[in-house]
């Protein structure tokens, strides 16, 4: 959504009962400075967009920016790392009005897996799944809440046609890629809209409580498309 005066764009916005301010946003991967600067960036434009009456700077609202990287190539940066600005010296917190988050999920490994929330870890492993067989080792590994409330947005997104055509025509999804990268993007694009084309009809086939043999039939199934509509009833069992 659109953030402060149009100038930056967020993934998540929000603002809780204090008016305390909350922003999330997910990446792929950029250089060091740039990821540092622009997280700082967002958070300076959050809290300098609050109004101050009669110089009463106590009143202002707390800051908190979260960067999800799905890959950040720099070295030894660690899973996550929290950031409040500091006295140099003594090390104490010089003001808590902002907060910064940076996370970094290929850095999640099984070696620190423990010492992490089970909410990261499940998160870094459902935006590591490439395959259907990725997908149900993922199911059979997480029977959490959280695990089965990511499969039913993929479900209900991957039902929506006009969500996935608005997000595929999003000057916003766009505009960063590279020609190189937009090439990959619009062919891994054509070849998952073959099945999410089929899953949709299956979904629609299910909502007239069709039996798994009458899809197969009504739609003319070949052995590969069975497994997914296999993969499907699976995955609406388990976020039930």
């Amino acid at each position: 959504m659109k953030a402060i005066e149009i100038s930056i764009r967020t993934d998540v916005y929000l603002k809780d009962e204090t008016s305390r301010v909350f922003t999330l946003d997910m990446q792929r991967s950029y250089l060091k400075k740039r990821n540092r600067n622009r997280i700082i960036y967002y958070a300076a434009k959050e809290l300098a967009a609050q109004e101050v009456t009669d110089c009463r700077y106590e009143k202002l609202k707390q800051v908190f920016i979260t960067f999800i990287f799905e890959k950040n190539t720099t070295p030894d940066v660690r899973p996550v790392a929290k950031v409040q600005f500091t006295e140099v010296n003594t090390k104490e917190i010089y003001t808590d009005l902002i907060t910064l988050y940076e996370v970094n999920l290929n850095k999640i490994t099984g070696g620190n897996e423990q010492t992490l929330p089970d909410d990261l870890v499940i998160l870094k492993s459902f935006l590591s799944i490439k395959t259907n067989d990725e997908l149900c080792a993922f199911v059979n590994t997480y029977d959490m809440v959280f695990a089965r409330r990511l499969i039913m947005e993929y479900m209900d997104t991957v039902t929506a046609d006009e969500l996935l055509l608005k997000v595929e025509g999003s000057e916003k999804f766009m505009m960063s890629l590279s020609a190189e990268v937009l090439l990959e993007e619009r062919e891994e694009g054509r070849e998952e809209g073959v099945t999410a084309n089929l899953v949709n009809l299956i979904y629609r086939k299910k909502q007239k409580h069709k039996t798994r043999e009458q899809i197969i039939d009504e739609l003319e199934l070949d052995e590969h498309e069975i497994e997914i509509l296999d993969h499907f009833n699976e995955y609406l069992e388990y976020i039930s």
